[in-house]
């Protein structure tokens, strides 16, 4: 969750947003999305190799922020436990801060599809426009489109576009 929030700072920071929002509110132009939903899997993963046969998600949170104000109004957070590398290495662990605890007898990536898909209407947010913001396209672009098609899951439609802080806030 630390890391979802450090993720929400830096896109807010990259908007310089942050102390100053308040203050230059009254100049943002009106947004064509009602709320932004940042999103930053964690995944199975091993130092300069790449894991087989998959990379499993292993966190999946979200943020949802509102257009309007900036500020964070709810959050989905699930851990989901790999079906195929199901022991986290102790590089995966040092890097994400993720212990096997967390993710054993957690749900396995559809059943967390589903409560997502839950939250998104228990939010009202199937009858709003949001717009996914992640940084870079890994996680929307590669990551969570590649576990499906391995497992044979479908994705959802919503998840097949998103915003890329990097390529908006121009830092690389």
């Amino acid at each position: 969750m630390l890391k979802l929030t450090c993720l929400a700072k830096n896109c807010i920071n990259n908007f310089r947003c942050n102390g100053q929002l308040r203050k230059i509110m009254t100049g943002i132009q009106p947004q064509f999305f009602d709320y932004f939903l940042v999103l930053d899997f964690e995944a199975t993963c091993e130092d300069f190799t790449k894991i087989q046969p998959v990379q499993e998600i292993i966190e999946f949170p979200v943020l949802k922020i509102s257009a309007k104000t900036f500020e964070s109004e709810a959050t989905f957070h699930q851990y989901v436990q790999p079906r195929v590398n199901r022991e986290l290495t102790s590089f995966c662990t040092k890097l994400t801060g993720i212990i096997q605890d967390m993710v054993d007898d957690q749900p396995h990536l559809e059943e967390t599809l589903q409560k997502f898909d839950v939250w998104l209407k228990d939010q009202n947010l199937v009858n709003q426009r949001f717009c996914f913001v992640t940084y870079g396209d890994w996680d929307l672009k590669t990551m969570l489109p590649g576990q499906c098609e391995y497992f044979n899951v479908p994705l959802p439609a919503y998840f097949k576009q998103w915003m890329n802080i990097k390529l908006v806030s121009g830092k690389f």
